[in-house]
């Protein structure tokens, strides 16, 4: 579907084809998008908490971009799928009640943990 639309406005696209049916990654215009999960044992989020269980040692980057203070870049967000319905979501300004973050696909609802994490 991204690609479709990207074709439409005239981007510079190509796919990296897993195979007739699923892709692994696409450039648009010079920028490459992988699916992540294609090249790793396991999901991204599991990786990462993994790491994390060594301390924040291992996430240089992080550390040097976000620093040490804040242990929430330390871990996956919490994003609304679902909620996300159309472009103008995009523009409200709170955070949209924990019932939004619903998910149909894995049938169950964020943890009150999780909310109050996508609240900071």
């Amino acid at each position: 579907m991204i690609i479709k639309h990207l074709q439409k406005r005239d981007a510079q696209t190509s796919v990296i084809p897993h195979n007739t049916e699923k892709f692994i990654g696409f450039q648009i215009d010079g920028v490459r998008y992988l699916d992540s999960f294609k090249f790793l044992p396991s999901s991204l989020d599991n990786l990462v908490k993994n790491l994390h269980n060594d301390g924040t040692g291992p996430f240089k980057y992080t550390r040097r971009t976000f620093g040490d203070d804040n242990p929430n870049v330390y871990r996956k967000g919490i994003f609304p799928y679902e909620h996300m319905m159309d472009r103008s979501v995009f523009g409200e300004t709170s955070l949209p009640p924990k019932k939004a973050f619903c998910s149909k696909l894995k049938l169950e609802h964020i943890t009150d943990e999780d909310y109050e994490h996508a609240r900071q």
